[in-house]
C-alpha cells in the first residue's frame, strides 16, 4: 500500500461519517438538472454528491432564517470548461 493511500485512509476514517452509493441513473438525472438549472455541463460522476444529497433532502431540518445554528449540506461539483 502506498504512503499516499494510507494518509488518505487515516483522514477519511477521522472525518467521514458515512458513504452513500448512487446509481448511474441518479447521476445522469442530476447531470440533467445541472444543465437545466445552472446551464453547466457536468460529467455524471461530478453530479454524484448532489445525487446523494437528493436522496436525503426530506430528512434535512428546515432552513432557518436567523443566524442560529442549523444543519447545512454542501456539495461540490467540477464542470468541464
Amino acid at each position: 500500500m502506498s504512503m499516499e493511500f494510507e494518509v488518505t485512509q487515516v483522514i477519511m476514517r477521522r472525518c467521514v461519517d458515512d458513504f452513500v452509493l448512487v446509481s448511474a441513473r441518479e447521476m445522469f438525472e442530476v447531470s440533467c438538472i445541472y444543465v437545466e438549472t445552472v446551464r453547466n455541463l457536468v460529467e455524471p460522476s461530478g453530479a454524484a454528491s448532489l445525487a446523494a444529497a437528493r436522496r436525503f433532502v426530506s430528512e434535512l431540518p428546515p432552513m432557518q432564517t436567523s443566524r442560529s445554528r442549523s444543519s447545512r449540506v454542501a456539495t461540490t461539483c467540477r464542470s468541464k470548461s
